[in-house]
Order: structure tokens, then C-alpha cells, then sequence
């Protein structure tokens, strides 16, 4: 189940926000935040949100490797 009410997404209004908050988040992030931060903003002017990325992994009969994947943890001991 997907929740839509997450970054203004039936809402053009709200995403319109979304978009131009993360934009300027871009902009002024430092240069070894800018990469995360653009990956988010591209999530959101798709109209996805980081949680639509693990969701279309909760199918996955490893519930471990959903959550390692979604936190980019490679699996093994620390």
C-alpha cells in the first residue's frame, strides 16, 4: 500500500513546494551531501518518496536484504 499523501504528491501545489525546497537544498548543500540530496530530489520529481524504494523490494522473500538494500548495507559482520 502506498501512502500518497507523502511529498504533496496528489497535490501539485505541495510537490511544486517539494521540488523547489529540494532544489535549493541542492544548491546550497555541501559538496559531500549534493550527490544524497540529488537523489532525492530526483525520487521526488518522479513523485516517489524514499519509502517507494523499499517498497518495491517488501516482496522479496529476504526481509533482511530489503532492509540492508534500502540502508545500502552490504550484509556482512561489522
Amino acid at each position: 500500500m502506498r501512502s500518497d499523501s507523502l511529498l504533496g504528491r496528489p497535490d501539485p501545489a505541495l510537490r511544486t513546494a517539494a521540488v523547489g525546497c529540494l532544489t535549493a537544498a541542492h544548491d546550497a548543500a555541501p559538496p559531500a551531501l549534493r550527490a544524497e540530496v540529488g537523489l532525492l530530489l530526483e525520487l521526488v520529481v518522479r513523485g516517489e518518496s524514499p519509502g517507494d524504494a523499499v517498497l518495491r523490494r517488501a516482496g522479496s522473500p529476504d526481509p533482511l536484504a530489503v532492509l540492508r538494500a534500502a540502508t545500502d548495507d552490504p550484509g556482512g559482520p561489522p
